[in-house]
């Protein structure tokens, strides 16, 4: 948006525009959510005039030149009244006389309009030949309309007053933008505050000393509009602007002559705000002293109207008696009553059994406002209109609530409303649709946990739950497809009602071949039918056979692992997914907790890794976690985890080295002193095999930990690309954008073969994303380059919270594959977005 000050100063316009700064207004994120509008802050001030002597001529030398800007060929003005508050009573009146009736007394007469057309229309005038082709005619006073602002802050910028000026004309609480024959807007909307009500610009505050008064301004792109307004501060007693802002002897005085010098600059500059330079869009301009009330500030006069009314107004320069003079009287002759009435939306839809509303404006065509009553014809049966109030005055505005009992047919229909009053009557039409509100019956159905693992002969539970989306709650038929053969899926109870769960136990025989399924639980009842899925991974075989079995908890039980010693169990807390295993209690208990697995690392198995989390408010001396890996096959022993004594000092990462082929049994302990004060318990989850090999298609994932501190192994491309020590686990890890803003896609990207014995591959990330993911996004995809299919393991998130989320995709061993990671940031200032990645791994 631009703007022009009404300024008593002589300060020019375009100095003052050129020291604020002459960048180009340019497009903004709008949070009110509205699309093209384009805002600007240009402005020429007015201080407010407390003291000094009041000219009563023209500055030697005055002169307005055209300089090919656009004129207002046809001025519609709307006075706007800010919100609720006290007023100035001729301010909200649409009656004789008040602010709507002095605007339509100046517009519509004649004698105002012909005399600035005859010197400031823009078809006898050109600058270098370039001109708007427009002349100068009559408009009118629309409307008072008063609308509820987003904000009640009694301190108001200017950057609030345009945004909100564009969404209340977006949704149709103000009359749209009107346009003359040659597409150029004509609508102006002179905002009012209430008393109480500080406007601040550009660093100066209304109604202050050092202030100003009033000033019109631009907004230069509101949907496809030029839209003029004004802004008028309070002036009643005790505003600070009932001094200085005229010599008026009422406030309603000095309001319509602030009003007038508005309302001429605005018609004989209209894009002012928009002009950097002597030229287009500059219109009728003086560079030495300004604009067109500029010239000739505070010299008052007065216009009396055909309403037989003196209205107070400022002076305008004449550049053909080149000096300041009032308005020419009007040629009023027999003025017949006319207005015209309008629906804000054209159209309205409300479901059967509910109401909606719209706003009816009137407006004065001719002549004097006079009583308007309202009334709805093409209603169908069960849909009643009502209005409030029933009966307006030309130049008000009504609300119009439509309301359709439960038995209305749904269908579309045209409601004529109709104004009447003593002049006549005028018709809007408001295209009705109403729509049924018969509900179906429908529901949801979900899986938690949503994945579950166990060795062959194995079995593992989820609890599936429905939930009524709508209508009422029916019988739901529970059904299972896609597991393998040797697996078999139970439901108990088979039916539930929905809104309840059922328990689905899956199991397997010891012939179950190992690998990663997913199983689709059916929900069906006699209105709809809904899935959900259960992830199904059946591990390689525990005690030997060859991999972790249940590594991650998530069968909810300690399946496949050796449980011994004083207090063992599963754990809702979990470093990833649903479980973990819980070792020791919360009670004090006696001795060492203990779980063990005995398994065969797999062929290009090169290292385990696990997360524990220890829970010791005592002493190593007494209490202590462990964690041990013997070498069944060499006959040596590793120490994972020395004894260790931390209380909550979050999860912890450990590892250890592995010979693919050898036996080996994992051993992790927690020991409790069983005195009462300070029981000891630990947590240990994600417990897997890692795998290594050459990158580019060798046979694994390489520098997958970024823990050479470098990239090697990978493919950068994009904005920013680096490694930072922000991570997971280890020292390091790849950072995908920049905490400054950069321009586009961060990407590292990496091929890779799955070798045997692995089914997975799992990554850590965390986004930092203060914005949207309309502009800003990560995701992650896995091509199988040996299948030619592309799965989007992550799709583009915007999360609101930075934290640390795993994600894996399934893999096929001896396939190629191309894992391929992005941060996306659309290079905005204030909200650069950037991605952590790291574990990159193999299971």
């Amino acid at each position: 948006m631009e703007k022009h000050r009404f300024s008593l100063s002589l300060t020019p316009l375009l100095a003052t525009i050129l020291a604020i700064g002459c960048g180009a207004a340019l497009p903004e994120k709008d949070s009110s959510g509205l699309q093209n509008v384009i805002y600007g802050s240009r402005v020429h001030k007015m201080p407010k005039r407390d003291s000094g002597v009041t000219p009563d001529s023209a500055p030697s030398g005055a002169h307005l030149t055209y300089y090919g800007g656009r004129v207002n060929s046809a001025t519609k003005a709307i006075v706007v009244l800010w919100g609720s508050g006290s007023y100035e009573s001729h301010v909200t009146s649409s009656g004789t006389p008040s602010m709507l009736s002095f605007y339509n007394q100046v517009l519509s007469n004649g004698s105002y309009a012909s005399w600035l057309d005859s010197e400031y229309n823009t078809v006898n005038n050109n600058f270098n030949g370039t001109n708007t082709n427009q002349h100068i005619g009559n408009g009118a006073g629309v409307s008072v309309v008063q609308i509820t602002p987003s904000t009640s802050a009694t301190t108001v910028d200017d950057s609030v007053i345009q945004s909100e000026l564009a969404a209340q004309i977006q949704a149709g609480h103000l009359p749209a933008p009107q346009q003359d024959s040659g597409g150029n807007d004509t609508s102006y909307y002179a905002v009012f505050f209430p008393h109480g009500v500080t406007i601040t610009q550009g660093g100066s505050n209304s109604c202050q000393a050092g202030g100003f008064c009033a000033y019109h301004g631009t907004i230069q792109n509101a949907g496809g509009h030029e839209v003029y307004y004004g802004v008028h501060p309070d002036m009643q007693a005790g505003s600070g602007c009932d001094t200085g802002c005229g010599s008026a002897s009422t406030a309603f005085g000095n309001y319509t002559s602030v009003a007038s010098h508005e309302l001429t600059e605005m018609i004989t500059d209209a894009e002012v705000g928009l002009a950097q330079t002597n030229g287009p869009p500059l219109a009728w301009y003086d560079s030495t002293n300004g604009e067109i009330g500029d010239i000739c500030n505070a010299q008052q006069g007065t216009y009396t109207g055909c309403d037989g009314q003196s209205y107070t107004i400022q002076l305008e320069f004449s550049n053909a008696q080149n000096n300041c003079i009032p308005y020419a009287a009007p040629s009023c002759g027999t003025q017949t009553n006319d207005f015209s009435i309008s629906a804000a939306s054209s159209s309205l839809t409300i479901s059967s059994g509910s109401s909606g509303t719209d706003s009816i404006h009137t407006a004065v065509v001719s002549g004097s406002a006079e009583s308007i009553s309202l009334s709805a014809s093409g209603q169908p049966s069960g849909v009643t209109v009502s209005f409030s109030p029933a009966s307006v005055s030309s130049g008000a505005s009504s609300t119009m609530t439509v309301t359709a009992a439960s038995t209305a047919s749904a269908g579309t229909y045209n409601i004529t409303v109709t104004g009447t009053a003593a002049s006549g009557s005028h018709t809007t039409s408001v295209s009705l649709t109403v729509t049924s509100t018969t509900t179906t019956n429908d529901f949801s159905i979900s899986a938690s946990p949503a994945s579950v693992s166990f060795a062959p002969g194995g079995s593992g539970t989820s609890t599936i739950s429905t939930a009524v989306v709508s209508g009422s709650p029916k019988a739901v038929a529970l059904s299972a497809s896609g597991q393998p053969s040797g697996v078999t899926v139970s439901f108990n109870p088979t039916s539930v009602n929905v809104g309840s769960s059922s328990t689905a136990t899956i199991s397997s025989t010891s012939a179950a071949a190992a690998g990663s399924y997913t199983i689709t639980v059916t929900g069906t009842d006699s209105s709809a039918t809904h899935t959900t899925s259960i992830a199904l991974t059946i591990s390689g075989g525990g005690g030997g056979g060859g991999g972790i079995t249940n590594g991650g908890f998530e069968s909810g039980s300690l399946n496949g692992w050796t449980a011994s010693g004083a207090a063992t169990g599963v754990s809702t807390t979990a470093h990833s997914g649903s479980y973990s295993a819980m070792l020791g209690s919360t009670s004090p208990t006696n001795g060492d907790s203990s779980i063990a697995q005995t398994f065969t690392a797999p062929s290009n198995a090169t290292g385990i890794s696990l997360y524990y989390e220890v829970f010791c408010p005592d002493t190593i001396t007494y209490d202590w976690a462990t964690a041990t890996l013997k070498d069944n096959t060499a006959g040596t022993t590793a120490t994972l985890v020395a004894p260790t004594c931390t209380n909550g000092a979050g999860w912890v990462n450990a590892t250890g080295s592995l010979t693919a082929g050898h036996s080996y049994t994992l051993t992790l302990t927690s020991h409790d002193d069983d005195y009462a004060a300070d029981p000891t318990y630990t947590l240990y989850d994600d417990v897997t095999i890692t795998t290594g090999g050459g990158g580019g298609g060798g046979g694994g994932i390489t520098n997958g930990g970024f823990e050479t501190g470098t990239f090697s192994g990978w493919t950068t491309s994009g904005a920013a690309t680096s490694i930072t020590t922000v991570a997971h686990s280890g020292s390091y890890a790849a950072l995908l954008g920049s905490t400054s803003p950069t321009n586009g896609d961060s990407t590292i990207k990496q091929t890779f073969t799955a070798p045997s014995g692995v089914s997975h591959v799992s990554f850590w990330y965390a986004v930092r994303c203060p914005d949207t993911v309309t502009y800003d996004w990560f995701t992650a995809s896995l091509k199988d380059n040996t299948s030619g299919t592309t799965t989007t393991l992550v799709g583009k998130t915007c999360p609101s919270s930075y934290t640390w989320t795993n994600k894996t995709g399934n893999v096929t061993a001896g396939h190629s594959y191309t894992i391929t990671i992005t941060s996306h940031d659309d290079d905005y200032a204030a909200d650069p977005t950037y991605s952590l990645v790291d574990d990159v791994t193999l299971q």
